[in-house]
């Protein structure tokens, strides 16, 4: 059925006319609504909690056999898709869903289309109802509270999902390891033919690789399971999602080489700065990037540094899940290392004044932070400069500094050339 796997963006008024034409039965993944149901929480339940699936509200069933029948479309009063959000708020975790009116100009009447997506975070449940729905196929039933088998397959399917996810984290992790030994090799290697006589001595005297602090930005889908793209085209299609930036360095730089399930960059220099990479075809967008310090007293960073080198790298994560048409949530970590006792110096665009001499410092070791987004979220630029706001403020506030005004943000963004969406 075209409408189930066509974006559902792509079908007109006309179109879902033809596709009730052709009859279609309802089922396990397909429902015809006379008009928004009052039971409609219970549906982004259920389709969440099974194989996903698609509601044409604007078409009534025949309760018979489960067809279209009387499909002549709703009167937009102005508030269904606001109506339709409120439903979907009522179910936790947040179901991932879209929604497309198909209008017709000359009667004044319109399909709205929702596509509601396969869950990732099963089981799915209605705010103050104890029960858990799916979706049973049966068209004078269709749907029903889920049975103790089913409901341990859900919590399962989240457990997977935790471990997949676990499993690449530390895979990136111990190549993280293996890089920085490559490169302390390599290091090595380039001081003692430098200095064959007393290169112990030079070596000594060097910062080890990846010295602190470090940055480390980390995104991957909430259920990494299987590829979505192969390495080779990860290698070919760079310059598709490649993010260039003149003060955070492009993101992934363009010697990004293959690696096994994925590609990798190693770049470094003799002082232990290192600007390490990696993707993977399951998803995982991994960067440890060392922070630029104050040049003369080498004991302050500047968040303004850090929210260019986060905004650099998600922006190349946009792109590169729209490269690979990978849609659904994904999980974001910030981690910032090494920043015990240095000075933390806020975000001042050029002709801003900070009459407030003392500076923040940095309480712990490290810092962490994660956060959860839509892949539509990132590809809708208010949203994402909503995102990533809302990452700087609450890195701000565990620093101990107030949060930025949005005027303050504003002339940086502009200053930046990232452009402002009021």
């Amino acid at each position: 059925m075209r409408i189930l796997n066509e974006p559902i963006s792509s079908f007109s008024f006309q179109d879902v006319v033809s596709f009730c034409d052709e009859g279609h039965v309802e089922g396990t993944q397909l429902d015809y609504k006379k008009e928004i149901p009052k039971n409609l929480a219970k549906h982004f339940a259920s389709f969440s909690n099974t194989r996903g699936g698609v509601i044409i509200i604007g078409s009534d069933e025949d309760s018979k056999n489960g067809k279209p029948k009387d499909y002549i479309g709703i009167v937009d009063d102005g508030k269904v898709v606001d109506r339709i959000h409120q439903f979907a708020s009522n179910v936790s975790p947040r179901p991932r869903y879209e929604i497309h009116r198909a209008e017709d100009l000359d009667s004044g009447k319109m399909f709205v289309l929702i596509r509601i997506e396969e869950g990732d975070k099963t089981p799915y449940y209605i705010q103050n109802d104890p029960h858990v729905y799916i979706r049973t196929g049966n068209i004078s039933d269709p749907i029903e509270q889920a049975g103790s088998e089913m409901l341990e397959l859900m919590f399962q399917k989240r457990e997977r999902a935790s471990q997949a996810r676990d499993h690449w984290n530390m895979r990136s992790e111990d190549v993280l390891h293996a890089a920085e030994r490559k490169v302390n090799r390599q290091r090595e290697r380039d001081i003692r033919a430098e200095h064959p006589s007393d290169y112990p001595k030079f070596l000594a005297d060097l910062p080890p690789i990846g010295r602190n602090p470090i940055l480390r930005i980390s995104i991957q889908p909430y259920y990494p399971f299987a590829p979505f793209c192969s390495p080779v085209d990860m290698k070919n299609k760079i310059l598709e999602y490649r993010e260039q930036n003149y003060y955070s360095g492009d993101f992934p730089n363009l010697s990004i080489a293959p690696f096994q399930e994925g590609v990798l960059s190693t770049e470094w220099n003799k002082e232990g700065i290192i600007d390490f990479q990696q993707l993977y075809s399951y998803g995982l967008i991994r960067r440890d990037k060392s922070l630029r310090l104050e040049r003369e007293t080498q004991n302050a960073v500047y968040l303004s540094h850090i929210l260019i080198y986060l905004r650099t790298t998600l922006r190349s994560a946009k792109k590169f899940y729209e490269v690979f048409k990978y849609q659904g949530i994904l999980l974001s970590s910030v981690y910032i290392i090494g920043v015990e006792g240095l000075r933390i110096h806020d975000i001042l665009p050029s002709g801003w004044h900070n009459f407030d001499d003392s500076a923040a410092e940095g309480m712990l070791k490290s810092y962490n932070w994660t956060f959860e987004i839509e892949t539509s979220e990132l590809s809708d630029d208010k949203g994402f400069q909503y995102f990533l706001i809302n990452m700087i403020k609450e890195i701000y506030w565990s620093f101990g500094i107030e949060h930025p005004s949005d005027k303050l943000l504003e002339a940086f963004f502009s200053e930046m050339k990232w452009g402002w969406i009021k």
